[in-house]
């Protein structure tokens, strides 16, 4: 469910882009689905409040990387294309439906939905790092883990996590 969550907070930008381009063709269509990018955005604050009621588990990582430079590649390769796209009638339609289709099963089967411009316009940043058996463990935080501390986090899924806090010792 959290996934799903994310990813319909991380589509949100795109649904709106799609309202305001189809506001020619159809006023009714473009407002319902502007609520619909709105009510998708406002599902990020439910997903973070719900996973800081989560136990916060130690993560056992030592050093991090910033990924959060990935959120301007997503906008330019999932964003960018619509908003440029020609206008038309019907058949527009049906390629704005397919390409939501297809770009809501990568999201929602790949940890791309942590790839999400929402966050980013919430103060939140992505960090990778890589735990002793060689996983990669992600954590989303509004600010750059202290290398070599010891922190705390609160599961969003499996190897992604939400800080929580340093860890005295």
């Amino acid at each position: 469910m959290t996934r799903s969550m994310l990813v319909a907070s991380s589509v949100s930008p795109l649904v709106l882009l799609v309202a305001i381009r189809l506001w020619p063709l159809s006023s009714c269509a473009s407002v319902a689905l502007a609520l619909m990018a709105l009510l998708f955005g406002l599902v990020l604050p439910v997903v973070i409040v719900a996973r800081r009621k989560v136990e916060p588990q130690p993560i056992p990582v030592l050093s991090w990387r910033d990924e959060s430079s990935q959120v301007p590649t997503y906008l330019i390769s999932f964003i960018f294309p619509v908003a440029f796209a020609p206008s038309g009638g019907f058949e527009i339609l049906i390629a704005y439906a397919f390409f939501g289709f297809l770009l809501f099963t990568l999201l929602a089967r790949t940890d791309l939905c942590l790839v999400n411009p929402v966050l980013l316009a919430f103060g939140y940043r992505l960090f990778a790092g890589t735990d002793a058996v060689g996983r990669i463990v992600i954590l989303v935080a509004k600010s750059a883990p202290v290398p070599g501390v010891a922190i705390k986090g609160h599961p969003i899924f499996t190897g992604a996590y939400l800080f929580d806090q340093e860890v005295r010792q």
